[in-house]
């Protein structure tokens, strides 16, 4: 609530003034419109990731360079907005312009948002327990074209073939309109990109845990080498015995236990829903009221 009484007090002002039918440069969106009706809605989740504005480098380049999958050539990439995190890198990046800039300005922002969102996939890829749950993983980036905001998003199949798509479009309107239905629109896209961004990011730290947790169970399991006299309690019996010593032949028999252990873990994870805070319509009344 306290995101949405923030944006309906600079929109009203922007109305009042008439500035919105106005052409304008990129910094003046980004400092009048932008930080108020979009980028707030981010300082709500400091705690969990680092908002970066002004010509951002996205550290997912480097993270690549570091872990040698990517040649140390590549160029840094430049974004306008981070949502940045020391452990699993850029969870989202937006790119802003003017309303009067020439369309294939524009796309341009859109082919290097889709350059991004691969390699952050290939990146999220290399830190999970299990490379094919790459597919429970979103990779989101947002583009800004004067009052228009598009969400654009990125999946990994799993034989690594990657799928691009639009997940939403919403526009501020440069007038007041007594029903406030498009701005009501514009803010519901924000915040469904922000609910979207924290489950993501959910299911991205569940899933590196589990291969944390999955390395340390390893490293345990092969520095410990328990043996029983025949006579103790805890020795096996012959039925026992000879099923030990089966799986002990048989090598394949620890990789096959790893992976019914993580996927019980991964099956949890894929479970994890939306956070139980929808507004009613009574909430978006009161706000629309005051």
């Amino acid at each position: 609530m306290m995101f949405l009484r923030l944006a309906m007090t600079k929109l009203s002002a922007l109305w009042s003034t008439n500035l919105l039918q106005i052409d304008h440069r990129e910094s003046w969106f980004c400092g009048n419109v932008y930080a108020d009706v979009f980028d707030a809605i981010f300082m709500f989740d400091g705690h969990i990731y680092e908002t970066k504005r002004a010509e951002c480098h996205a550290s997912v380049i480097k993270a690549l360079k570091r872990t040698k999958m990517l040649d140390k050539t590549e160029k840094d990439v430049k974004v306008d907005l981070l949502c940045y995190t020391k452990k699993y890198g850029d969870i989202f990046s937006c790119e802003d312009k003017a309303g009067d800039v020439r369309d294939d300005s524009v796309e341009e922002d859109v082919e290097k948002a889709i350059k991004l969102r691969e390699k952050t996939l290939l990146y999220w890829r290399s830190i999970l327990p299990i490379p094919s749950e790459i597919t429970n993983i979103e990779s989101i980036s947002a583009q800004f074209f004067g009052l228009s905001l598009t969400i654009y998003g990125s999946r990994m199949l799993s034989d690594g073939k990657i799928i691009h798509y639009k997940k939403f479009t919403a526009s501020i309107s440069p007038t007041f309109n007594p029903d406030s239905s498009q701005a009501a629109h514009f803010l519901l896209v924000v915040l469904s990109l922000r609910r979207t961004l924290l489950l993501n990011y959910k299911k991205l730290k569940a899933l590196a845990n589990i291969r944390e947790v999955d390395s340390i169970q390893f490293l345990t399991s092969n520095s410990t080498d328990v043996q029983y006299r025949s006579d103790s309690q805890d020795s096996y019996d012959d039925s026992e015995s000879d099923s030990y010593e089966s799986e002990l032949s048989d090598p394949g028999w620890e990789e096959r236990e790893r992976l019914r252990r993580l996927n019980e873990m991964i099956t949890e994870v894929k479970e994890m829903r939306f956070d139980e805070d929808v507004m009613t319509v009574d909430d978006w009344e009161e706000l629309f009221s005051t």
